[in-house]
């Protein structure tokens, strides 16, 4: 998501709202991604909040329209990925694993002005098509968070709309 949303900031001249629970001056990997944009003259706010609370994300994307103006896009990249086999899940890894993508994706586009959107790009994973052993919670909340945003293509003619559903990969991201 954010070698994605660098790229888009940098084509486009878009300024970044970045929301995440994580604190840049306990995650080095945030701290060095929010230096990389400063270095490139990407403007940016980075709010932290928890991308599945209502409360937090409305508060969170109300700071980022007083900081940058208005939301016209959304990458949604947030997930949670605990492997295991469907015998050994329960309801609370399952939330767990839909939360972030599903619940998240409502928290956010609850938030803004969707006749204003211009771009949703959700980040999933192929799993959610194919499936996987020990994957079943996540491939579930990856083609649920896939058919919320047909959804929101089909509600939202003149909003493109990307579910990006990702293979495996290593590096960057996971």
């Amino acid at each position: 998501t954010a070698e994605c949303a660098l790229a888009l900031a940098q084509d486009s001249g878009a300024a970044l709202a970045i929301i995440g629970r994580s604190d840049p001056e306990c995650d080095a990997a945030l701290a060095a991604n929010l230096e990389r944009l400063a270095a490139r003259g990407v403007r940016y706010a980075y709010l932290q909040a928890d991308v599945t609370s209502t409360d937090q994300m409305a508060a969170a994307v109300a700071a980022a329209r007083q900081q940058l103006g208005e939301v016209t896009a959304v990458l949604h990249g947030a997930g949670h990925n605990q492997p295991a086999t469907l015998p050994t899940a329960t309801e609370s890894s399952f939330s767990a694993a839909v939360a972030p993508k599903v619940e998240g994706l409502r928290a956010v586009l609850g938030t803004i002005d969707p006749a204003r959107l211009r771009l949703l790009v959700t980040f999933g994973s192929i799993i959610g098509r194919t499936g996987l052993r020990g994957e079943a919670e996540y491939g579930t909340a990856n083609e649920w968070m896939t058919d919320l945003t047909l959804d929101m293509a089909e509600r939202q003619p003149r909003c493109r709309c990307l579910a990006i559903e990702w293979s495996v990969w290593s590096g960057v991201g996971m």
